[in-house]
């Protein structure tokens, strides 16, 4: 991507007061996501994440997620393991994570 991208990380006991909401976030990525998110649950809602170099979201130990009313497209995420890999939309490990009306298109996993 242009830039790196966000990232939500953990902090005190976990829980975050985070959010993003109603917001463009573009052309961003490390190869892992736009957003990045360890051990953190911010609230993702209303926004469009467009054409990113790795998935859209990337999370990693994270409870009690929630993703809402979302346009998530064109992430392209590079992966040379395509069996174990998430997609290029929303990538998750070890982590709770509620999708709700969330608008998934175009996405996609691509050896490099």
């Amino acid at each position: 991507g242009s830039w790196l991208g966000i990232f939500f990380g953990k902090r005190g006991n976990g829980l975050s007061e985070s959010l993003l909401q109603h917001c463009i976030i573009q052309y961003g990525g490390d190869g892992k996501g736009q957003i990045s998110i360890l051990s953190s649950t911010p609230l993702i809602d209303n926004c469009e994440i467009l054409n990113g170099r790795g998935s859209g979201i990337y999370v990693t130990n994270a409870f009690n997620l929630r993703i809402s009313n979302n346009v998530i497209k064109n992430n392209i995420r590079s992966d040379s393991n395509l069996e174990f890999i998430g997609g290029g939309e929303i990538y998750a490990d070890g982590s709770d994570v509620t999708l709700t009306n969330n608008l998934i298109i175009e996405n996609k996993v691509q050896n490099p």
